[in-house]
């Protein structure tokens, strides 16, 4: 009788830590009954769906959590269950895992306990895990364990909220922003280039303007004249009374290329007789 209390007994010690590995069938699913803020994502997924997707990141494994039977504690990560990983030991994975006891009704161990199998390098603020879709993290979920007594929460989680959620980013939508991105690109590159030329025309063109501007516009009545276009007054007309060809007894006048003036030579119709007399030249003359 006394040996079937000690087994009855031992079986009960075992069972009073439950670990993170699979146990049980797949429908016996761990699930909130507190009715909270706290319990749930804006996807919908309660504290123990969201524990059960980190624990498939942190172990590639999505069997959900198992409930928690009162009075009992989810175990943290084990060697002997190669369990022990920076992802299982982070603060985030403990406060969700943490989250799922509470929203069950359960116990909540300390963060301390839940890390005991850890190293000092694995003893992470946050999650290094990469979010699948179709989850996503309360804002509360990234508080620090020790900030809060070394343990989860539920009131220091309620007043921290659960806004902004960190969620996974959909590989489409990362594509359809490296599209957007090439776009964007090429029409800040076209842009440029416009702008480029649209400058290099208009210091072309008044290039062109001030080089207009210093060539001389003859005859043009709209612009006063400059002293190079001023019309010069033009130089006495030399006549032949200057000139060492004069003939005293031979009539005079200006040069009749220049109409106007107020004598003009006359010649007669037909040359004298004789020859023409220069004085002051030597001259040949027929004997």
């Amino acid at each position: 009788m006394d040996s079937v209390f000690l087994f009855a007994r031992s079986l009960l010690l075992v069972a009073s830590v439950l670990p993170l590995r699979a146990i049980g069938q797949a429908d016996n699913v761990a699930r909130c009954n507190v009715a909270s803020p706290i319990s749930q994502n804006l996807l919908g997924q309660d504290d123990c769906a969201i524990a059960t997707s980190l624990k498939g990141i942190c172990l590639g494994d999505l069997t959900p959590l198992r409930p928690l039977p009162f009075g009992f504690v989810y175990q943290g990560p084990e060697l002997a269950y190669n369990t022990v990983n920076p992802c299982t030991c982070s603060t985030v994975f403990y406060t969700m895992v943490s989250a799922c006891a509470w929203c069950q009704g359960g116990k909540i161990g300390m963060y301390s306990e839940w890390i005991g199998n850890c190293s000092t390098k694995m003893d992470l603020i946050g999650f290094p895990g990469t979010l699948p879709i179709g989850t996503s993290i309360p804002h509360w979920a990234y508080t620090d364990p020790d900030a809060t007594g070394g343990t989860f929460n539920a009131s220091t989680a309620l007043l921290v909220g659960g806004t902004p959620e960190t969620t996974a980013i959909p590989s489409r939508i990362s594509g359809a922003k490296q599209s957007h991105m090439g776009a964007i690109v090429g029409g800040v590159a076209a842009g440029v280039l416009v702008v480029v030329v649209a400058v290099m025309g208009l210091v072309l063109w008044i290039w062109y303007k001030r080089r207009q501007e210093k060539v001389p516009i003859m005859n043009n009545p709209g612009c006063p004249p400059t002293p190079s276009t001023m019309q010069q007054p033009l130089t006495p007309p030399v006549t032949f009374e200057n000139s060492a060809f004069y003939d005293p007894t031979r009539p005079t006048s200006s040069n009749p290329s220049y109409p106007g003036s107020p004598v003009q030579t006359t010649y007669p119709q037909s040359p004298p007789p004789g020859p023409v007399r220069h004085p002051g030249l030597p001259e040949i003359y027929d004997t």
